[in-house]
């Protein structure tokens, strides 16, 4: 990396901006970086191996984090004891996050199917002491089996799931999360972050009976497009388990939870939803009320 964009670290770390680390790092605003690993500081501490020219990475560089506003709705909605699942985890920013969050005493499972990311979030994980984090190398679905994922260039974390009989991309295997968190004798979680590029409702389909009983109190995912949440089927899944929906606007300077409302384009707005059982403690921690 040269002297310049390494100058230019030392100030956008320290800039006290919520939002728009991933269109100021990649949109050509900032330099662009050379294609490569490397090692890279992380805004709240510890570091983080990622892929330098990648769009995660480019963000990563040059502000320490992916998207402050994410960040803030973790940080407010675990405390330590709590479990916190974090599927589609990238190179682990908000792993390593929930893990600081959670404690000695919680836990975090960090699902990540692409192997070679997988590597680099485990390599990360250690070098942080996140002792609490399991690592689970697999994807998540409505049944056990195996299916392809395919990476596009430059954006490691815009890998999809395709069906079977695809061509191309890499098998990785499919788990449901009702029998991982069987396995890892998990209960509940606190909070869940669902990062799998249109895949969701088959990943909650996969755990849907026992979340009717005892739902999460927070479930952050993304809607990307136009879609409205109250259209979307994942909308309609949670809205049966009685969660209410909150959007993060893109606000350089604060972060607030707009409640979801039909007829407004979104796409202009925000793409990641806040999903809040009423009556929880995250609902007077992300300060939307106790919704009752």
């Amino acid at each position: 990396v040269g002297m310049g964009p390494r100058m230019l670290r030392h100030f956008t770390i320290r800039l006290p901006l919520t939002s728009g680390y991933g269109k100021l790092s990649n949109g050509g605003t900032l330099p662009k970086l050379p294609w490569g690993r490397r090692w890279v500081r992380l805004r709240d501490g510890g570091k983080i191996h990622c892929y330098l020219g990648d769009y995660i990475g480019n963000s990563l560089f040059y502000f320490g984090d992916l998207d402050a506003k994410v960040s803030w709705v973790v940080k407010h909605s675990l405390e330590p004891g709590d479990t916190f699942l974090d599927i589609g985890a990238n190179v682990g920013i908000l792993s390593i996050l929930g893990s600081k969050c959670v404690g000695k005493d919680g836990r975090v499972l960090s699902v990540e199917p692409n192997p070679e990311i997988a590597d680099m979030l485990e390599e990360s994980l250690a070098s942080n002491g996140c002792d609490n984090v399991t690592v689970g190398r697999y994807a998540l679905g409505e049944e056990e089996g195996e299916l392809p994922l395919t990476v596009p260039a430059r954006n490691l974390g815009g890998a999809r799931l395709g069906s079977a009989g695809d061509e191309g991309g890499v098998m990785v295997p499919v788990r449901t999360l009702r029998s991982v968190l069987d396995e890892e004798k998990i209960g509940t979680p606190r909070m869940v972050k669902l990062d799998v590029e249109g895949f969701e409702v088959p990943v909650l389909k996969g755990i849907l009976e026992r979340w009717q009983e005892s739902p999460p109190d927070v479930i952050l995912f993304e809607l990307l497009g136009h879609q409205e949440v109250h259209q979307s089927e994942v909308g309609d899944i949670l809205a049966g388990l009685g969660y209410r929906f909150f959007r993060l606007p893109r606000n350089w300077f604060k972060v607030e939870l707009m409640p979801d409302r039909p007829g407004i384009d979104w796409r202009e707005v925000s793409h990641d939803v806040v999903a809040v059982q009423p009556g929880t403690a995250a609902c007077q921690r992300l300060g939307v009320g106790d919704l009752k």
